[in-house]
């Protein structure tokens, strides 16, 4: 059992590793089609890089943030979840004349059902604690 405030090394490894697989697959399975599409072999490479660093940031602030001070906030979490989902009917974006999913908020957009379920997971966690 590891110490408070420490962190399992084995399993950070593990991700950063996969990390690196994942960067290769998507190279290998987009070079061609990022070339033609953009003139750039490397664009969707180059995205998918943003989004891991974005990924270990947030990995990052989740290991540094304790989860007691997370749990007492779950129900505001959970709250501020529905709230995007409610949202969705007022301000999502259609994608491709579609089903409304998505919200943005200046130039990133994103899935709250995502946000939502995070929070639902939080309150779930916090409740079987009781």
């Amino acid at each position: 059992m590891e110490k408070k405030g420490q962190y399992n090394s084995r399993l950070i490894i593990v991700v950063i590793i996969l990390l690196c697989v994942g960067v290769v697959m998507v190279y290998s399975a987009s070079h061609h089609i990022a070339f033609k599409q953009v003139k750039d072999s490397n664009f969707f490479v180059k995205r998918h890089v943003q989004r891991v660093a974005i990924g270990i940031l947030a990995m990052i602030v989740a290991i540094l943030v304790p989860y007691d001070r997370l749990l007492r906030f779950s129900k505001w979490f959970l709250v501020i979840g529905l709230l995007f989902l409610v949202a969705i009917y007022f301000v999502g974006v259609d994608v491709n004349d579609q089903a409304k999913r998505w919200i943005r908020i200046g130039s990133v957009q994103f899935q709250p059902v995502d946000f939502a379920r995070l929070c639902l997971i939080i309150y779930l966690s916090e409740a079987m604690a009781r």
